[in-house]
């Protein structure tokens, strides 16, 4: 698509990435799409609906992004696991940006607001449990900027190994800088 030159928008948007989380120590936003990955279906190329990443571990030029919400879920069978599940208790993810670690999180402070819903609720004590925990649960305390071309990634850590594996799904959220297309 065609880039207006020298003119950039700013829209609310996000970076995200998917892996196959077998427990100990793994990396997301590492494979872009087109490569192959290990998935929950066996090796295969990384798709669109797998990561927005065209670089590895890089936003591409004249991309930008002020990150201000890290948000997680877990998938078993491509269903999301519900919070009450311990793998969000026992596993937690560091954000880093240019060798710099930017703190390290419980995944389940910050958890996607739909893997909050159990099951056993009426639907208004669900929706009134979402809302609870989409205030800000997973907002950061100041924006982190990923300027272009700049290394990022995320790590995630879980102590033993997780059995049957999971995909690892994390998005990064906030105001993208872009070229106007």
């Amino acid at each position: 698509m065609p880039t207006v030159k020298g003119i950039i928008e700013r829209v609310d948007g996000h970076v995200f990435d998917t892996v196959l989380f077998q427990g100990g120590h793994c990396l997301l936003f590492a494979v872009p799409v087109g490569q192959i990955a290990l998935c929950a279906d066996g090796p295969r190329m990384k798709g669109w609906t797998d990561t927005n990443m065209v670089h590895c571990g890089q936003l591409p030029a004249p991309q930008r992004i002020l990150v201000n919400e890290i948000t997680a879920a877990v998938l078993r069978d491509k269903t999301i696991v519900p919070l009450s599940d311990p793998i969000y208790r026992d596993t937690s993810i560091e954000l880093s940006v240019g060798m710099k670690s930017y703190g390290r999180y419980a995944l389940w402070q910050i958890a996607d607001p739909k893997a909050v819903v159990l099951g056993k609720e009426t639907r208004d004590q669900a929706i009134e449990a979402i809302d609870e925990f989409a205030k800000g649960a997973s907002k950061l305390a100041e924006p982190i900027q990923i300027e272009q071309l700049e290394c990022f990634s995320v790590e995630a850590y879980h102590d033993g190994v997780i059995d049957p594996p999971v995909e690892l799904y994390v998005s990064l959220r906030g105001l993208l800088f872009r070229a106007v297309q």
